[in-house]
C-alpha cells in the first residue's frame, strides 16, 4: 500500500449538518434557554394587540395587556392544542378557532361552550403556559426559561452600542415575506459570512465588487472569511 499522508478535513463532519440529533441539540441550545428576539414592539402598541412567533419549533404569542405590560404564552389551546392566534391583530379576548374556548388577555381560561360533558374542571384556575417576556431597543424578547437573567444582563454592552440609533422610535411596517431554504442552518450561515467563494461562484454579479483576494481568514479557530477593502 502507498504511504499516503493523512489530510484533515477543513469542514466539520457531514453528520454535523445532517444528523437530526445534532439539530435537536442545537435547537435546544438556541431556543430553550436565554432570550430570543421575536419581533418589533411597534406591532403591540395598544391593549389587546398580539403577534405570533416561534421559538424554534414551538409556537408562541405575545399580547399587550390592559395595564400596558407584555405577556408571552405558548400559542395553543389547553383543550386540543389548536393554534390560538396567527400573525398580528387585536382582540379583547383570545378565542380558540376550534372549539371556542376563551381566554382573557392574561391567559386565564374564562369560557368553555357547552361545558357539561366536555370540561369538568375549575377553568378559572387554568392559564395558558406563560413565558418570560421583555422589550428593549424597540424589540420584543421571549424566553422559555422563566428564571433567565434579566434581559438587560443578556444584552450587556450591545444596548449601549445601539442606543444612538434610537431603534425604539422607528416606524414599523408589517410585511410578511418567507423563504424556505432546504438546508441546514449552519450551511446558510457559513455561506453568508464567508467571502472566499465570491470570485468563483458569482463571477457575473458580486464577484467583481467583492473579490476573493480581499478576503481574510477570520479569528483563530474559525475557518471563516471576511471582506476588508
Amino acid at each position: 500500500m502507498l504511504d499516503r499522508p493523512q489530510h484533515r478535513l477543513r469542514a466539520p463532519l457531514q453528520s454535523e449538518y445532517t444528523d437530526p440529533a445534532v439539530l435537536a441539540d442545537e435547537q435546544a441550545a438556541l431556543f430553550d434557554t436565554g432570550w430570543v428576539m421575536v419581533g418589533r414592539e411597534g406591532c403591540l402598541r395598544n391593549s389587546g394587540d398580539y403577534m405570533s412567533a416561534r421559538l424554534g419549533d414551538r409556537p408562541i404569542a405575545v399580547v399587550r395587556q390592559r395595564d400596558g405590560s407584555l405577556k408571552a404564552f405558548a400559542n395553543f389551546c389547553l383543550h386540543r392544542y389548536a393554534r390560538l392566534v396567527d400573525g398580528v391583530g387585536n382582540a379583547n379576548r383570545i378565542v380558540c378557532p376550534y372549539h371556542a374556548w376563551t381566554y382573557n388577555l392574561d391567559g386565564q381560561l374564562i369560557g368553555v361552550p357547552d361545558r357539561e360533558g366536555f370540561c369538568n374542571v375549575a377553568t378559572r384556575e387554568l392559564y395558558l403556559e406563560e413565558l418570560a417576556c421583555d422589550s428593549a431597543l424597540g424589540f420584543v424578547f421571549v424566553s422559555r426559561d422563566t428564571d433567565a437573567p434579566p434581559l438587560a444582563t443578556h444584552l450587556g454592552p450591545l444596548a449601549e452600542l445601539m442606543a444612538p440609533y434610537r431603534l425604539e422610535t422607528w416606524q414599523d411596517r408589517h410585511v410578511v415575506h418567507e423563504d424556505v431554504w432546504h438546508g441546514n442552518w449552519k450551511a446558510v450561515f457559513e455561506n453568508f459570512i464567508e467571502s472566499y467563494h465570491t470570485t468563483y461562484a458569482h463571477p457575473a454579479s458580486i464577484g467583481p465588487t467583492n473579490p476573493t483576494h480581499l478576503a481574510e481568514q477570520g479569528p483563530t479557530g474559525f475557518d471563516t472569511f471576511s471582506i476588508h477593502s
